[in-house]
């Protein structure tokens, strides 16, 4: 989602979910299958199997609408997800923004944690409610992103 938000303008970019949406799931297809042939290149090495993923606050309200995120955005995110996953990998998401509506969405896309979740003046997240609904599957974090990962190794056990 990242990649194509910021390599167009975003009212282009998000006009074509509406205008040309066979065109936006091809892109999201051939990017995905790019991804996932690109992981499973990747843990033929002994690279750290811990990565993070950017974008996903472009992949809601006032961006893109629930339904159109679980159109467009989380099916491929998943499958991506899934790969690391396959390889006994985490992926903690950088994601700013009013999320708290979208972290249960997030967590069944198989992230495995997400920072920073912002409370108010800048955001809509409050860390208490968003363990309560996704701590188990997901680790949660305020602004302190370097702190996730030894958390995300007790995480999600595959």
């Amino acid at each position: 989602m990242g990649q194509l938000a910021r390599h167009t303008d975003h009212t282009t970019c998000y006009t074509w979910f509406v205008t040309e949406p066979i065109a936006i799931h091809d892109f999201f297809e051939y990017y995905t299958n790019y991804i996932v042939s690109g992981i499973d290149s990747l843990m033929q090495s002994d690279v750290p199997r811990y990565f993070t993923q950017l974008g996903l606050e472009m992949a809601i309200d006032p961006w893109i609408s629930p339904e159109m995120l679980e159109t467009f955005v989380a099916p491929n995110d998943t499958r991506i997800n899934a790969q690391v996953h396959k390889y006994c990998g985490k992926i903690r998401h950088h994601c700013h923004g009013n999320v708290i509506d979208y972290l249960e969405t997030f967590s069944s896309m198989g992230i495995d944690g997400i920072e920073p979740l912002e409370g108010p003046a800048r955001a809509n997240v409050d860390l208490n409610r968003a363990k309560e609904l996704v701590e188990t599957e997901c680790c949660c974090a305020e602004i302190f992103p370097h702190r996730i990962s030894k958390q995300l190794i007790r995480m999600r056990p595959y």
